[in-house]
């Protein structure tokens, strides 16, 4: 039996971006890992720059929007057989701009029982069961 080998892990920061009681989200593009999977914008953090930070930039080169502000509503770890991922998972608040598919890539916004019905990566699985409870919580 070989020994188990470790995986590189991978801080990444999203932001759920909000419309009335929809939530925005953009299918992962191919090539890319868990290609084809719908989840919340954002990306990699830089060695150099925090969560927040990371995630200011990405919501701005990937969808064209900038926020006053971003609350942090769930940290998760996920192992993926090929890498670990840290997800930081912020609330953005005081979204300027209409959101436009820079990269290409496709955007819906959905509700929270669309979003349950949709695939996304594992990850993100139980932060969308947190967030469809919060959503009920305050409606």
């Amino acid at each position: 039996m070989s020994p188990p080998t470790e995986t590189r892990t991978v801080q990444v920061a999203v932001g759920i971006i909000t419309r009335g009681e929809k939530i925005l989200v953009t299918k992962r593009l191919p090539g890319s890992h868990l290609e084809g999977t719908w989840e919340f914008p954002g990306g990699k953090v830089e060695a150099t720059e925090s969560p927040q930070a990371a995630l200011r930039r990405e919501i701005e080169e990937e969808l064209g929007l900038t926020f006053a502000k971003a609350v942090l509503f769930e940290r998760r770890q996920y192992r993926y057989p090929e890498r670990t991922v840290e997800l930081s998972v912020y609330l953005c608040l005081d979204v300027e701009g209409t959101p436009q598919a820079v990269e290409g890539q496709d955007m819906r916004w959905l509700s929270g029982k669309e979003l349950q019905e949709v695939e996304t990566p594992a990850a993100n699985r139980e932060v969308i069961e947190l967030l469809a409870a919060y959503c009920d919580e305050s409606n």
